[in-house]
């Protein structure tokens, strides 16, 4: 084979290489414009007897079928955190899952009944809290190998609730930390300008620290001096980061800047963008309204991942 041939089949390969790493990265941004959302988890505590809370972040769906199946498998598959004492007992296991009409309908294996009956009502009380998290769902028709579990006088099917749970369950408190931040406001004195703010704020285990950091800048500052330049009814849908990307999902009251003003715009990007870069695992910050990447804001464009900007700060 020639030196060109070969030249040109190398040079064919690199490019058949880009092309498919560039598909692989298109796909993927998509995935993650889609957003994500977080439930809360309700494991057994195996030291005190209670509920413990274990939040997880799944991929968001439409599909509320899809979403369901997501949530119980992820349940299933056991606590993720780093606290050391829940448990979901190997005998608890799920063998099928269905929802319809607001009502999940879970199967579980035979082997459920070789709990004590202490373990069998928190093992409930844990799947029902868990499902019950996710808006669709009111209630928990629950099966042991294809049986009801529990049934009324007249031998009909009892559905279970966060009102109506065997033994009342106690969620264990939420354990907190305390933690030194650097929030970025405007800054009163220079229109144009942030300026940092340290606070001293309490972290909970269940949030993300860029979820509790984002949901500061929306209380505003305790400065007089600064003023806030996100809308105090901006809600948090949900923020993750993966890759030194923080994907942050809002809802689209973080828009409503007055008259489309660019500098308000650009002052409320950077306050977001800086305060969470101050996180050493953050390099970039990618915005999405209601799950969906936005073009324009303001004039600005909005839909690149945002690097830390210095400049702005007085």
């Amino acid at each position: 084979m020639s030196i060109k041939k070969i030249l040109l089949y190398v040079v064919g390969v690199l490019v058949a290489v880009s092309v498919v790493t560039g598909i692989f990265i298109y796909i993927r941004d998509i995935k993650m414009a889609e957003g994500t959302v977080s439930y809360n988890m309700y494991y057994l505590n195996g030291n005190t007897g209670t509920l413990g809370i274990d939040t997880r972040t799944v991929n968001l769906v439409e599909s509320d079928d899809i979403m369901f199946k997501t949530v119980v498998d992820e349940f299933q598959s056991g606590p993720k955190s780093s606290k050391p004492n829940l448990l979901l007992p190997p005998e608890f296991k799920i063998k099928d899952r269905s929802l319809l009409d607001k009502i999940a309908r879970i199967d579980v294996e035979p082997s459920f009944d070789s709990l004590n009956s202490g373990s069998k009502a928190l093992c409930l009380d844990s799947l029902v809290y868990t499902i019950t998290d996710m808006s669709f769902v009111d209630s928990v028709s629950f099966y042991v190998d294809g049986k009801p579990y529990m049934t009324d006088a007249d031998g009909k099917e009892i559905l279970f609730n966060r009102n109506n749970v065997r033994n009342n369950p106690v969620i264990e408190p939420e354990k907190t930390q305390w933690k030194m931040v650097t929030l970025y406001f405007a800054d009163k004195t220079a229109t144009d300008k942030l300026a940092a703010e340290q606070k001293r704020i309490e972290v909970k285990q269940s949030l993300t620290l860029e979820y509790q950091i984002v949901e500061q800048l929306i209380l505003g500052p305790g400065k007089t001096m600064l003023r806030s330049v996100l809308p105090h009814n901006t809600e948090i849908i949900d923020i993750k980061t993966e890759n030194n990307i923080c994907y942050v999902n809002l809802s689209k009251s973080f828009m409503n800047i007055n008259s489309g003003d660019k500098k308000e715009a650009e002052l409320s990007i950077y306050s977001v963008v800086n305060s969470l870069t101050e996180i050493p695992d953050v390099k970039k910050v990618q915005f999405l309204i209601e799950g969906e990447k936005v073009d324009t804001f303001s004039g600005i464009d909005f839909s690149k991942a945002f690097e830390r900007n210095d400049t702005i700060i007085r």
